[in-house]
């Protein structure tokens, strides 16, 4: 092999090699197979459900599936995809004022008659070999028809 293939070779792999340094592990074609780059390790997506009007306490803390409410709200009412939403949960760490207007405005006229809870899902494996996965709801941000409330850990320093 000639000395410009192996220099065509070397510079296609650094390139590459930095795009996935500065995107986070993620840039195609391992970002569209998990199976790949993610296999065993935790995971991280987004769900929305309707509250309970009759609630009026805000519960902070994590729970199980078993403990959710019944009526989840679909994504695709407002053309929003589950990825994203996720994305923005698990990839931000400072939740200013405008990032969270920016979430309701996702919701826009869906919240003049109700309101809804954005959960975190976190799923992992509880054992070393894979048997058992541990699925936790976390509430990041109550949303009413009139006010947002944001779960205080998300703005603890």
């Amino acid at each position: 092999m000639g000395k410009k293939p192996v220099k065509i070779l070397f510079g296609t792999l650094l390139v590459y090699a930095l795009l996935v340094a500065t995107h986070l592990g993620e840039f195609w074609p391992l970002s569209i197979y998990p199976m790949f780059s993610q296999a065993g390790n935790p995971w991280s997506r987004a769900i929305v459900y309707e509250a309970d009007p009759a609630d009026t306490e805000i519960q902070w803390a994590t729970i199980h599936e078993e403990e959710l409410p019944d009526r989840v709200f679909p994504l695709d009412n407002i053309g929003l995809n589950t990825n994203d939403l996720a994305n923005l949960l698990s990839k931000n760490t400072d939740w200013s004022r405008r990032r969270i207007q920016s979430i309701r405005r996702y919701f826009g006229d869906y919240l003049q008659g109700q309101s809804l809870v954005i959960y975190r899902v976190r799923g992992k494996y509880e054992d070393e070999g894979g048997e058992n996965v541990v699925i936790e709801f976390t509430p990041y941000f109550y949303l009413m028809p009139d006010t947002t409330y944001v779960n205080p850990q998300l703005t603890e320093e």
